[in-house]
């Protein structure tokens, strides 16, 4: 896995007086699939994130067992048919390292790492009338000057604390799923206390096996993982637009039928 920041030159190299169609702040999977319709485009962009790597919240989402909740064959980049009929995943619900592996491969397949910046957060950024134009710093020195400003750093990138009474006295260590060490966390022989929904469900299982004691305290939402059996996948792959288009209109369904049911209780 390639995580060194700030490679090659970039076609939205920094620093010039020549400003940039695109300044994409995050290289997740939305930040590098801007990037990619982009260039394709002909538009001149760049991307900068504050991370060590691409893959945004598989990079940042790392604590044992993280995983997603949709299927692997839907959580996937449409875009092209090789990429998706190539790349083969090994269960249904894929795992935080095969995510992670999943997006350094399109960024070296479609050679995207020399148009995004590692280790550059953005620090500032301000609209400029006169020039039309954004003028954007990040803590490395670099600024640029873009037409257009697109935010792809994801609505959940900052860890949500509670507030919980005790909490800043608490005289054990805590943990965020979604601020996680990189290094292994050894439970053994320890109480440990999760708190939490779909991560909790992700956790807990392999925190059991070394804690001396865990108590859980979430609504369960099992995912019911398992091996990806090579036969469905093989079906879907066989029209694998269709199946797209039909996971978008039934996701279309349910959304108007969830509005039309809260409508309903409104006018009551």
């Amino acid at each position: 896995m390639a995580t060194a920041s700030r490679q090659g030159q970039a076609h939205g190299d920094a620093s010039n007086d020549d400003p940039l169609d695109l300044l994409i702040v995050g290289a997740g999977f939305s930040g590098m699939y801007m990037l990619i319709k982009a260039r394709g485009m002909g538009l001149r962009a760049l991307a900068i994130d504050a991370a060590s790597s691409v893959g945004g919240t598989w990079y940042h989402n790392r604590y044992p067992g993280a995983r997603f909740d949709i299927q692997s064959l839907e959580y996937s980049y449409s875009f092209d048919e090789a990429l998706q009929q190539q790349w083969r995943w090994t269960e249904r619900y894929a795992s935080q390292p095969e995510l992670l592996r999943y997006a350094n491969h399109v960024a070296d397949r479609f050679a995207l790492r020399n148009d995004i910046r590692l280790d550059t957060r953005l620090t500032e950024a301000t609209w400029d009338e006169a020039s039309a134009c954004w003028q954007a710093a990040a803590q490395t020195g670099e600024r640029w000057s873009a037409r257009y400003l697109v935010m792809a750093s994801g609505p959940l990138s900052t860890p949500n604390t509670p507030a919980f009474d005790g909490l800043e006295t608490f005289a054990g260590p805590t943990f965020h799923t979604a601020d996680w060490p990189h290094q292994p966390v050894d439970f053994s022989g320890q109480r440990v206390g999760v708190i939490g929904g779909s991560s909790g469900v992700q956790v807990i299982p392999l925190i059991a096996r070394q804690a001396r004691e865990l108590t859980v305290f979430q609504r369960t939402v099992p995912a019911h993982n398992g091996p990806l059996d090579p036969a469905y996948e093989a079906r879907i792959k066989s029209d694998y637009r269709g199946f797209r288009e039909r996971v978008i209109a039934a996701c279309v369904w349910a959304s108007e039928a969830s509005c039309r049911r809260i409508w309903r209780r409104r006018l009551r």
